[in-house]
């Protein structure tokens, strides 16, 4: 064999034993798709509806990619005890959204409350995460009566210009807290005749609320 032909398969080897290592590198990636719902909390709120009471909405989402089917439960605690377990009565598809409010109207106690909602709290789901299911905060007893009377809600951004205020200006100091002390044991009883009265609501949020809050920004 002349030294042509050793080059020729010389180079015909090293051509095929390139193209073998490269194959791995080519191969087709097969990714495995889990077809499972997974509900969590997106959010919830808490709002006053009477003196020191409140209720709470809360929002599901189905970020999995199955359909969450009807039936399973949602779990509201408050201080780590079991209040209500509200049933979800519409299939949820992906990346769907449901709300409710908990019929339990609760009584703040001591200061605050630790508020925890879970959804599918009876694990009737099959899920892609079982530990993601449940929101917890801590909610203050005492909140802006007057402003989220005169709102109708106590989600307003205006309101949360206020609560800053009172958390970064009024509760860090004595006279702040006194203010706040007397603000708290005296504004219910008003706040409940703003809530009532379509027009007492206008003329605080116009005339009160909303001058108080462009002051503060």
């Amino acid at each position: 064999m002349n030294a042509k032909k050793i080059a020729v398969i010389s180079v015909f080897l090293l051509v095929s034993l390139c193209l073998s290592l490269d194959i791995p590198s080519q191969a087709i990636d097969y990714k495995v798709t889990v077809i499972k719902p997974d509900l969590f909390i997106e959010t919830k709120c808490e709002e006053w509806v009477g003196e020191n009471s409140y209720n709470v909405t809360y929002v599901i989402h189905n970020k999995g990619t199955a359909i969450a089917l009807a039936g399973h439960n949602t779990t509201l605690y408050v201080d780590g005890t079991a209040v209500e377990h509200k049933p979800v009565l519409v299939d949820l598809l992906p990346n769907e959204t449901y709300n409710d409010t908990f019929d339990a109207v609760i009584s703040c106690t001591d200061g605050s409350d630790i508020i925890k909602v879970c959804a599918d709290n009876f694990e009737i789901v099959d899920e892609l995460d079982e530990d993601n299911n449940c929101l917890e905060n801590e909610w203050q007893c005492h909140g802006c009566f007057i402003a989220t009377a005169a709102y109708g809600t106590s989600l307003h951004e205006d309101i949360d210009v206020l609560r800053d205020f009172r958390d970064e200006y009024l509760m860090t100091n004595q006279l702040g807290r006194v203010f706040t002390d007397i603000y708290y044991s005296t504004s219910p009883p008003i706040a409940d005749l703003i809530r009532d009265n379509e027009g007492l609501r206008t003329i605080v949020r116009k005339g009160l609320v909303e001058p108080l809050v462009y002051l503060l920004r």
